[in-house]
């Protein structure tokens, strides 16, 4: 079933267009990048049944975050490049890990742990969403900006994520691939290439995004974690950056 609903935001609770929206597995609530103190951000949580949404503290000038599989906890990077959660009921933070690349995404997989870009992208590492080490599960083959790693996202049986390559140059400047990444084995192989973003949806797709605009749905194994078809349209004048 799809639910469709309008949707309408305080003038000073507004989300900054240039920031990503998160919402939960149900669909119940939403957690943006709004107004903080001064010229400071925070995350904001928006229940579909409330007209107001409620600030989240200890969340200034995050830009990396996720729902939890349940969507009662938020995992983000903090500004001072540390991976916390934080539940949605309100309380106190809880630390996870430190020297977190702090806009390159974070994902949190269905099976209690948190996939997030280190090293500014030339690593991925998960952790268990209670803590404890963490383990690179992909690094880059290069050593400098060229194969660094972009907003992670879970593919469902805990297996595998997607993610974004730079093939090279400062800001993904020389060109980017859509990746999946086999979390056992630590390999990965391109599934669209030239693709800005992408993400797993339950239909059996990856959605992604082209350079052009354009949005893609490819058939793809969660189990196999390979390609199945090929890729048809979806939308077009679709535009994200990719820094």
């Amino acid at each position: 079933p799809v639910s469709r609903y309008a949707l309408s935001f305080v003038e000073s609770q507004a989300p900054r267009p240039d920031r990503p929206i998160a919402v939960s597995p149900d669909g119940s609530h939403l957690v943006y990048v709004g107004p903080g103190d001064g010229s400071a951000t925070l995350l904001w949580l928006k229940a579909r049944d409330r007209d107001q949404a409620v600030p989240m503290a200890g969340t200034a000038n995050v830009q990396s975050f996720t729902f939890s599989p349940d969507g009662q906890w938020i995992s983000y990077v903090t500004g001072g490049l540390a991976l916390r959660k934080l539940p949605i009921i309100g309380g106190a933070a809880i630390s996870l890990a430190d020297t977190v690349s702090q806009t390159r995404g974070v994902a949190w997989l269905d099976d209690g742990t948190i996939v997030f870009v280190e090293n500014g992208g030339r690593s991925i590492k998960h952790i268990r969403d209670v803590g404890g080490p963490a383990t690179i599960v992909w690094k880059s083959d290069t050593g400098s900006a060229s194969g660094t790693a972009w907003y992670p996202t879970a593919i469902p049986g805990s297996r595998g994520i997607v993610f974004m390559r730079c093939r090279g140059g400062t800001g993904c400047g020389s060109g980017v691939d859509l990746m999946v990444g086999d979390l056992r084995s630590g390999e990965s192989h391109v599934v669209a290439a030239g693709a800005i973003r992408g993400i797993y949806v339950p239909t059996g797709h990856i959605l992604y995004v082209r350079p052009d605009g354009g949005m893609l749905a490819v058939p793809f194994s969660a189990r196999s974690l390979k390609t199945s078809g090929a890729p048809v349209p979806v939308l077009d004048s679709i535009t994200i950056g990719v820094n």
